[in-house]
């Protein structure tokens, strides 16, 4: 909308830039109760409040402070005090940094994805005996070489669904391959789906829901959310004081999914073959990062605080689908 006005119209290009980062803002401020429906808030006022609960990054002060000076001017008669280069400049670089973020989440998700998969194949070859070329090893084999009995069953569901990929006319190597670009994008979606509803505090059998990937150093097995679930499950603290993070972190994701499954079940089914094969903590670690955008320079300010609301928006889904 903002890229069709400023064909005829920088200035009111600008505006329509303006009122969509105050609906932006004043929306993320009703989702964290700090704004009553019908309640109006100057820019300074969302601004202070959604930096004081940090909804929105520090970074973004001065440039935001910035850009809503010049749009006042505009919108209280100086139009034509502020040069049109400069109207065009502030407008071109609100556009950029938007495009930055969808180019930035595009290398995110073919990051992301290129882990999942790797992941996911090394596992089935290595753990579950399903080879790339199609070739599948003897049950008893494996279990002689150690596979625990939760695997065993893991892997019947698992072959089960290959063998079902294989009746629509994949042959052996490409249901395989089908099965792990299958698994590789649900994990992905559900990931996505974890930040983008911890951004809106979704509430979950009557609770806050709390993002089980986490942020900063908080992250995955060392997530609050994984914390407040082992206090609750003694088995699984015990599996993760012993040594088994990640089956414990595996029995929480299950759990998180099952709490998930009534209201988003084509994405939580508790029969997805996703649900019997999840990657290594080491690469789950590196996917979250990923996702938090650890990887953005320091210096790079306005990407970073753009970043930190991307799951808050609701072109992300669709961004991440393309």
């Amino acid at each position: 909308e903002v890229i069709e006005v400023l064909k005829t119209d920088a200035r009111a290009a600008l505006m329509v830039l303006a009122a969509r980062i105050e609906q932006f803002m004043s929306i993320r401020l009703a989702q964290h109760g700090l704004r009553e429906h019908g309640e109006q808030l100057t820019m300074r006022q969302m601004l202070s409040s959604g930096i004081k609960k940090g909804i929105f990054s520090r970074e973004i002060v001065k440039p935001i402070e910035e850009f809503w000076d010049l749009r006042n001017r505009i919108a209280h008669g100086a139009a034509f005090d502020v040069e049109l280069a400069t109207v065009q400049s502030l407008v071109s670089v609100g556009l950029d940094v938007l495009q930055e973020v969808r180019n930035k989440l595009r290398n995110v998700v073919t990051k992301c994805r290129k882990l999942l998969e790797e992941s996911i194949g090394s596992q089935l070859q290595g753990q579950f005996g399903i080879h790339a070329s199609g070739k599948i090893e003897p049950e008893a084999d494996l279990v002689k070489t150690g596979l625990a009995e939760e695997d065993v069953q893991y892997r019947r569901d698992i072959l089960d669904h290959f063998e079902h990929i294989k009746a629509l006319g994949y042959k052996p190597k490409d249901a395989l391959a089908q099965l792990i670009r299958e698994i590789a994008f649900t994990h992905l979606n559900r990931f996505c789906a974890y930040k983008m509803m911890a951004a809106r505090d979704v509430i979950v059998g009557g609770k806050k829901f709390r993002d089980p990937i986490g942020s900063g150093k908080k992250t995955g097995t060392n997530s609050n959310a994984f914390m407040f679930y082992l206090a609750d499950h003694p088995d699984d603290e015990s599996l993760a004081k012993s040594g088994q993070q990640d089956r414990a972190y595996r029995h929480f994701l299950d759990w998180i999914g099952l709490q998930l499954s009534e209201e988003i079940g084509v994405l939580f089914s508790p029969n997805d073959p996703a649900n019997r094969l999840y990657p290594p903590h080491r690469v789950l670690n590196e996917i979250f990062d990923l996702l938090n955008g650890a990887d953005i320079k320091e210096e790079a300010t306005l990407l970073r605080a753009s970043w930190l609301q991307i799951w808050a928006a609701d072109e992300t889904i669709g961004w991440v689908y393309q």
